[in-house]
């Protein structure tokens, strides 16, 4: 099921008991998450910018939705059979949460299947096709900055044991 602009009911972890750990244990790094992730962001448009700052950047305004889309639709893809979906809103920004239990190798999946897809993969084809290089490039950068969370993410989820179970903000070893 996928609730839209709704937050998933909270999922009720074998009643909480003491196996499941938050993902962020740091309290500070907890309460400032966000704040983390805009200075990422910030840092990646300015490159963005910066690099674009003799071209054309009008056009990179135009991607900006269509990639967006397709990030959160790659999201979906890997968790869309395994629980339920939920795509919420808040202050201006989007995102995709799921209440199900994933594999560490799934999560990493999850979290960057979209920076793989969107930024790494344009960037090596970049190489490869000069003719439309400009394009590529800007589409690995737009994503770069949409995934600003992704990626702090995917470092947080690699930090974790190989066997680990991870699930709404969770994780736990497999027993």
């Amino acid at each position: 099921m996928i609730l839209w602009f709704k937050c998933l009911p909270k999922k009720e972890l074998d009643n909480f008991d003491n196996s499941w750990k938050p993902l962020i244990v740091s309290a500070y790094f907890n309460k400032h998450y966000m704040k983390f992730v805009y200075l990422l962001q910030s840092l990646l448009a300015v490159a963005l910018i910066f690099c674009y700052l003799n071209e054309i950047i009008y056009f990179n305004i135009f991607l900006v939705i269509p990639i967006f889309l397709i990030h959160e639709l790659l999201h979906i893809i890997i968790v869309f059979r395994l629980g339920d979906v939920s795509i919420t809103s808040k202050s201006g920004f989007i995102w995709i949460s799921s209440n199900a239990e994933m594999t560490k190798l799934r999560r990493c999946l999850f979290t960057s299947l979209p920076i793989i897809a969107l930024s790494l993969a344009p960037f090596l084809l970049s190489l490869f096709l000069p003719e439309i290089r400009y394009y590529l490039i800007s589409v690995a950068f737009i994503n770069l900055v949409i995934s600003s969370f992704d990626l702090i993410w995917s470092v947080i989820i690699l930090s974790k044991p190989r066997t680990s179970l991870f699930c709404a903000g969770y994780y736990r070893s497999r027993k």
